[in-house]
């Protein structure tokens, strides 16, 4: 990291992300507020989100959810907060039996997304699907897992 930055090839900027722009339902831009208080607008075509940076709430404190310990509480099932369609993973939730680890992060943003699928879509089926055994999967992914064929 340190090398890409005094390569001039990447940027770091510490913040708080606070707003989205979007173009034909594509993400294009995204608003930081920085620690000395300036937003910056930055143009991306690709956001990659990092877990384990900072379990500070920011502004979503005050937006009236649920919280303890200064932290959100969620249902562990969904990770869904005391609002409807806003779920929180990482060390931002709590909820009984909660371990602070990154790995635990992971697997409670799998369960938050399909929650978040399931409350946009209610009437969706939610049937899990694997790329080793499914037949539509390989087919979209444009792969194919048939070992007769294979050398």
């Amino acid at each position: 990291l340190a090398e890409l930055r005094a390569s001039g090839r990447i940027t770091f900027i510490a913040g708080q992300l606070t707003g989205i722009e979007t173009r034909d339902d594509r993400l294009t831009a995204v608003a930081v507020n920085t620690p000395d208080d300036q937003t910056l607008n930055l143009p991306l075509d690709l956001l990659l989100v990092k877990q384990g940076i900072s379990p500070k709430l920011g502004p979503v404190a005050e937006w009236g959810l649920a919280m303890e310990r200064k932290q959100l509480r969620v249902d562990p099932a969904s990770l869904a907060t005391s609002a409807p369609g806003i779920y929180a993973v990482g060390d931002i939730n709590s909820y009984p039996g909660k371990k602070k680890l990154i790995v635990c992060g992971f697997h409670e943003a799998t369960l938050a997304a399909f929650a978040a699928a399931s409350y946009l879509n209610p009437q969706a089926s939610g049937v899990l699907q694997y790329t080793t055994s499914s037949a539509l999967l390989q087919q979209r992914l444009g792969v194919h897992q048939n070992a007769a064929s294979d050398p």
